[in-house]
């Protein structure tokens, strides 16, 4: 097979020659100076010509090779880019800079533990070394490890206080994270070493953004613009921010008069969302909808250039509920009471956008409960089942005493290491973990569910409308007719659940939680043995206060209850009535007009 990377490398130079004799009889020290600072402002096609030129005075070079590498790289061409990595540690094998390079183009085609193998050496051989540390804790974040991850971020800035990548790395930790009262601290940290440094002054006007601290997240917003008046991205921000505290308008005409052609399609999308909830706002149904399309057709775009397939989600669904038959469950292994957990499990689930992130608020207001926000907590349960004998979902009918006190063990050690605190009644909240009833039915038949519901129409209406992190289930919303189509699924297999196993659950409707909280909140309570408490009428305090909201509905659940999205499908019914007959079926299942 023909050694691409290599014959490439070679010919590029030969390519290259004949554009580049005028300036030819550079001291190659000067052209390898003039790439590296063309590389460094992003100016590949300047370093390519210029290590065109170094190449031809000095091929074996490894500071050449390495740069060539880099670009490569950052080209997204990682077989020449390992290529060029393991050709300049021929050279120089114990250069750490090479190594660190190296082990980065490893984690980029996956090898995260043989990258994180070569990290751990440039420590071991270099404990100062500043970049070691940046670089292994990025690779523990991809890994999960996020206390260990943290504790190198930390180290980095030590050893290098003014090197901005670690404090770039802990910002995203907390990020990820949603804690964006640490993001909060970490901006200002850094911006006392980086004055003006726009990663970070941006930062504090996102934190800010999403902790509903509008006055300051404006104010650092056009400081932002001051750096960077032609970011898409912060003008998008302030119109939001704008929207946020009631000036539409605003908003509207700014975003209106810019120009998209030009624009990247995550800006663009960006755009047409906010313009998509500022024309909502103005009761403008069609601009909005037509905005929300937009949105939708530039997103299913990258769905599709970053392979995420919405048919995988819609199959496994189907097969959850093709393994719900009474046939196959009559053959499950009958099991004995469980062993108790410390705390009985709690899981809050619904389809999106039903109500559930308001809920969250509520009920984590209440001294004695503890909500875990948004948590893959239970996945490491449905994994390890995957990997016994039948799989996932057929391997629930055999799992035996001792392997379902494992996995009641193995969900536990998940809430502790998710935050839970000891002597609270700990409540799981992941909507769609509706699909996994009868796992979580299996391993925790003492579960109680908390089911968040609300007019199938609004639901759809408002799935479509949101801005979600795209991944296979959520990719199911960009078109009205895929919502629906997967309400139906998940509903359905929901209502298949409830048929099959005697399941503890407790309804509770959106509807009914903006018009009357405590009314609505109160059998829920009952439902979890504890009593009314005031502080859940302060939810919105309580949200702000939390400093970590996960979810897309962080702007609606640290604002004063409202009301105007109930029945907010009717606005929109010429678009609705379009898929309304595939839930009408659930529409009047669950009393609902």
């Amino acid at each position: 097979m023909a050694d691409w990377p290599s014959i490439f490398r070679r010919i590029g130079p030969i390519r290259l020659r004949f554009m580049t004799d005028k300036t030819s009889d550079l001291d190659p020290k000067v052209m390898l100076q003039a790439a590296q600072k063309a590389f460094g402002q992003n100016d590949l096609a300047t370093a390519i010509r210029f290590m065109a030129m170094f190449q031809n005075a000095e091929p074996d070079n490894p500071d050449g090779i390495y740069l060539n590498g880099l670009i490569a790289e950052r080209q997204g061409r990682l077989i020449a880019a390992h290529d060029y990595m393991e050709q300049a540690l021929e050279i120089d094998p114990l250069q750490p800079r090479f190594q660190l390079s190296f082990a980065n183009v490893l984690r980029l085609q996956g090898a995260r533990e043989e990258a994180l193998e070569l990290v751990n050496k440039v420590v071991a051989a270099h404990p100062k070394y500043a970049a070691a540390y940046s670089q292994r804790g990025a690779l523990f974040v991809e890994l999960g490890d996020e206390v260990r991850a943290e504790a190198d971020f930390q180290q980095a800035m030590v050893l290098a206080p003014e090197d901005m990548m670690a404090y770039r790395y802990i910002r995203l930790l907390k990020v990820q994270q949603g804690k964006y009262d640490h993001v909060v601290k970490v901006c200002e940290f850094a911006l006392k070493q980086f004055p003006d440094a726009l990663v970070f002054v941006q930062g504090l006007a996102d934190a800010y953004e999403r902790l509903s601290l509008l006055d300051d997240a404006l104010e650092w917003t056009e400081k932002a613009l001051e750096l960077a008046p032609k970011s898409i991205y912060l003008i998008v921000l302030w119109a939001r921010i704008k929207r946020r505290m009631g000036d539409y308008k605003s908003g509207q005409d700014r975003l209106t008069r810019l120009s998209l052609k030009n624009a990247r399609p995550q800006e663009a999308r960006l755009v047409h969302a906010e313009l998509g909830q500022t024309f909502d706002r103005l009761d403008d149904a069609d601009g909005a909808f037509n905005h929300f399309s937009a949105q939708n057709a530039i997103t299913e775009k990258i769905a599709q250039k970053r392979s995420i397939d919405k048919a995988h989600y819609l199959a496994q669904v189907r097969d959850l509920s093709a393994a719900c038959t009474e046939d196959l469950i009559a053959k499950w292994r009958t099991l004995p009471a469980p062993t108790a957990l410390p705390l009985r499990p709690v899981f809050l689930v619904g389809f999106p956008r039903s109500g559930t992130t308001l809920l969250d608020q509520v009920l984590d207001s209440h001294p004695n409960v503890q909500v875990i926000e948004e948590r893959p907590v239970l996945l490491p349960v449905r994994d390890a089942i995957a990997q016994m004998e039948g799989g996932y979902p057929a391997g629930l009918a055999s799992i035996d005493e001792a392997q379902r006190n494992e996995l009641r063990a193995l969900y536990w050690q998940g809430l502790v290491e998710a935050g839970a605190e000891e002597g609270k009644l700990v409540v799981n909240k992941l909507p769609l973990n509706l699909i996994h009833g009868a796992l979580i039915h299996r391993i925790f038949p003492d579960a109680q569910f908390i089911f968040a519901l609300r007019h199938p129409c609004d639901v759809v209406l408002s799935c479509f409308m949101q801005d979600f992190e795209l991944n296979a289930s959520m990719a199911n919303f960009l078109t009205l007719p895929d919502a629906a189509g997967l309400y139906e699924e998940v509903m359905s297999l929901w209502q298949k659940y409830r048929g099959a196993f005697a399941l503890n659950v407790t309804e509770i409707r959106y509807e009914a939680l903006v018009s009357d909280l405590e009314g609505a909140v109160r059998p829920v309570l009952d439902a979890l043995g504890l009593s009314w408490d005031a502080k859940m009428l302060d939810h919105v305090s309580h949200a702000k206060s939390r400093g970590s909201l996960r979810t897309p509905s962080y702007a609606q659940v640290t604002q004063p209850l409202y009301g105007r999205a109930t029945d907010r499908w009717m606005r929109y019914e010429t678009y609705i009535n379009r898929v309304k007959p595939r839930l009408q079926p659930y529409i009047d299942l669950y009393g609902y007009k």
